[in-house]
């Protein structure tokens, strides 16, 4: 797609991309948001002002195109994908962006920098990110790799987090083994999967990790009742 080089104004429906482009100093040029429970009270303290055009998943294409913006950002989901082909109409580009490892947030905050005009303010972030991360790699040197299993839970599910997944790939980053990685998972019969795949603790066991870490996703309340029912029916 054609977008334009510095649109004014901006409105964002992809909740994970939100942050990252305020940080990226488009504060100034959003004209709209998707709402999220997993939004933090700093971040909608800034929004105050902000009109939102509806959560994520379920954005209004009316409060959307009422805010004439020049570009609308989104993810490379369902939801967000079914807006294309009205925004295309509207002559309205929408962008979909994907974020599977730490390099492709490098890289949005790198198209954030150029969309708002503050390639001076993502240079300086990434920058000061590289360098973390070598801190971080110089500290651990030498030391083994602990075995750690991520979980990805919500009300409904439990989900093995594989490398693939961003997630994953900050748990490579932090010095972390995944036990769910491609070879173990493609030993337990039926199961497939790209970023995540269905939690056995069958499976939990037989790998017998060293740290267990959730990632939650949703109110914290009902994720964690649904994890005790969980396994209390597999004990």
């Amino acid at each position: 797609i054609e977008i334009p080089q510095h649109p004014k104004p901006v409105v964002i429906i992809s909740t994970s991309d939100l942050e990252m482009f305020i940080a990226a100093g488009g504060e100034e040029i959003l004209a709209g948001y998707a709402e999220s429970s997993s939004t933090t009270k700093e971040l909608l303290a800034r929004l105050s002002g902000v009109p939102s055009v509806g959560r994520s998943n379920t954005v209004s294409l009316e409060k959307i195109l009422s805010l004439k913006p020049d570009l609308v950002i989104g993810s490379e989901a369902p939801f967000h994908e079914q807006l294309m082909e009205p925004l295309k109409q509207a002559r309205v580009p929408l962008l979909l962006l994907r974020s599977q490892r730490y390099q492709d947030n490098v890289e949005e905050l790198q198209l954030f920098g150029e969309l708002t005009e503050r390639t001076d303010l993502t240079e300086k972030m990434i920058e000061k990110m590289e360098g973390e991360l070598k801190e971080e790699s110089e500290r651990r040197d030498g030391r083994a790799a602990p075995k750690v299993l991520l979980i990805f839970g919500t009300s409904e599910s439990f989900l093995m987090v594989l490398p693939t997944s961003l997630a994953g790939d900050f748990l490579r980053l932090a010095g972390g083994k995944n036990v769910a990685d491609e070879a173990a998972i493609q030993k337990i019969p039926g199961i497939k999967g790209t970023s995540f795949v269905p939690f056995s603790l069958e499976f939990a066991h037989q790998t017998d990790p060293d740290h267990v870490f959730f990632i939650i996703h949703g109110q914290k309340e009902k994720v964690e009742a649904y994890l005790l029912l969980a396994l209390d029916n597999n004990d």
